[in-house]
């Protein structure tokens, strides 16, 4: 009983690590890298989302636009905005 029961997961095992390369090829192609997104981890309830508010997303949405203005972030030679 023992041998049939190591004999079955054995194959389940050979069975996994053939489907999981085929599940990867079958993934959606990723995204185009041609921007940058910022983001930041932030408080958006409670008595600090008033500084998120109004300190922390004014500061982002001015950087983004300066950097954007000076022709974005140099990656690899590329800029990317």
């Amino acid at each position: 009983m023992k041998k049939k029961v190591l004999f079955g997961l054995i194959v389940l095992t050979l069975v996994a690590l053939v489907a999981l390369p085929l599940c990867a090829a079958c993934a959606p192609a990723p995204p185009a890298k041609d921007k940058i997104v910022i983001g930041a981890a932030r408080p958006i309830s409670g008595p600090l989302a008033q500084i998120g508010d109004y300190a922390m997303g004014p500061v982002m949405t001015l950087w983004s636009e300066e950097v954007n203005a000076r022709g974005g972030i140099d990656v690899a030679g590329r800029k990317l905005p």
